[in-house]
């Protein structure tokens, strides 16, 4: 069975470096980027490194995380999306700063006050 990994780029933008980090494997037969759009001066170098591994073989499949996120949570119905929230709660105790930890608090309680979560 090929391979699907879901890389998390821990940046703003995606930069051709990370691109080459994440995703630089010879075994490698398909990949989702969840990231935005690729930094300004990375464009290039981001575009020709995709068209390259798209003729390899390599099936790629680039959406940002907010878009690919509105479309997952609605697949998986509302069991689903409790066991992400408790996921992503668990996951965020174990490694992050607690910067983090409060935005993801924030977050949910701005969702469950009905409040909007995008400016």
């Amino acid at each position: 069975m090929d391979e699907l990994r879901a890389t998390p780029v821990p940046c703003p933008l995606l930069t051709g470096t990370k691109l080459e980090e994440k995703l630089g494997r010879s075994d490698l037969t398909e990949a989702l980027i969840a990231a935005p759009a690729p930094a300004p001066l990375d464009t290039d170098e981001i575009n020709e490194r995709l068209r390259l591994m798209w003729t390899q073989g390599i099936n790629l499949y680039h959406h940002s995380i907010e878009d690919l996120a509105d479309v997952l949570l609605s697949l998986v119905g509302e069991d689903g999306r409790r066991d992400f929230i408790v996921e992503v709660g668990g996951q965020l105790d174990k490694h992050a700063p607690p910067s983090s930890r409060l935005s993801w608090r924030n977050l949910l309680e701005r969702v469950l006050d009905g409040g909007q979560t995008t400016g």
